[in-house]
């Protein structure tokens, strides 16, 4: 499903964005770049507030990337088990949600170094679907970290069913790594 040869190649073009200067649309054209490049649906990056209680959207690809940052989107970072859209849910398991719609599933994945070390299938958690997003079929949250510190969440969204193999979710574990690198 992913071509995990060309995450690799975003490290320099992320770089030289961060280069270029904070530009009004910066994690705009950020997130346009990895959907470009990896020919995804639409991405999304949020990153904690100040208290860590919301994780707010700050870039997006496409038209809904704009939209959701026109109107201050973010959600709260809580158990998936109370109202919460999926980039808060993720933040706090600190876990790779994945969800599958044409399954109705949410499976969370933790991941150390270079593998994954644990699977759940939640079907405690809410699903949420955004209608600025209607072709989505699959989802995925990956924490960006700082250390040990989950300081955003990466969304990637796809418009055919989710079919990610370990080692993907690995290599985009360390897109998110990218980012995180960006922020320092």
């Amino acid at each position: 499903m992913l071509d995990i040869d060309k995450v690799d190649t975003l490290a320099s073009p992320l770089l030289a964005l961060k280069q270029e200067g904070g530009t009004e649309n910066y994690w705009n054209n950020v997130a346009e770049t990895i959907a470009q490049a990896l020919g995804f649906y639409f991405i999304g990056i949020y990153f904690s507030d100040t208290n860590n209680e919301y994780m707010v959207f700050n870039g997006g690809s496409g038209e809904a990337g704009k939209t959701f940052l026109k109107i201050g989107y973010k959600c709260k970072i809580i158990n998936g088990k109370q109202p919460s859209w999926h980039a808060g849910t993720a933040a706090y398991l600190k876990a790779i949600l994945l969800i599958n719609w044409a399954k109705g599933e949410i499976s969370s994945f933790e991941i150390a170094g270079d593998k994954v070390i644990n699977r759940k299938l939640l079907s405690e958690i809410r699903m949420f679907w955004s209608p600025q997003l209607p072709l989505t079929q699959g989802e995925l949250f990956i924490p960006i970290r700082l250390g040990q510190k989950t300081i955003g969440i990466l969304e990637v969204n796809l418009d055919v069913e989710p079919q990610f193999t370990e080692e993907e979710m690995i290599k985009l574990s360390t897109l998110a790594n990218y980012i995180a690198s960006i922020i320092k």
